[in-house]
């Protein structure tokens, strides 16, 4: 069994993720919501991760408030542009493999929690 990100969404958001432009696109956060399924299937029928998506600048800010942060579920990027966001998130979920829809669901959790030198 194999894993598509099949949608990338936000309950933040009215529109779709692909239209957003946040007011700073150096300083903002938006939690997305990625829809997980199986290639060659039009459902979104095996589960969804909830992700943290932010920037250097908004991590600052938050922590100039509240003076520490958790760090998993989050993906930090310098800037906010949806084709590269959309090119990060397919190449980390499609084609993760798994004898059944929990351990995909296990393989895709960890992906929070690796760092940055794709050490999985």
């Amino acid at each position: 069994m194999k894993a598509e990100l099949k949608s990338i969404r936000s309950p933040d958001l009215l529109g779709e993720v692909a239209t957003f432009h946040p007011e700073d696109p150096e300083n903002f956060s938006l939690l997305l919501q990625l829809m997980i399924g199986v290639p060659g299937t039009t459902g979104e029928e095996l589960f969804y991760v909830d992700l943290i998506l932010c920037t250097p600048e908004w991590i600052k800010a938050e922590l100039a408030e509240g003076g520490s942060m958790w760090g998993i579920d989050l993906l930090v990027v310098p800037h906010f542009e949806y084709k590269s966001l959309e090119l990060v998130l397919k190449s980390k979920v499609n084609g993760v493999k798994g004898r059944s829809v929990i351990e995909i669901t296990e393989k895709i959790d960890r992906l929070g929690r690796v760092n940055s030198l794709n050490d999985q």
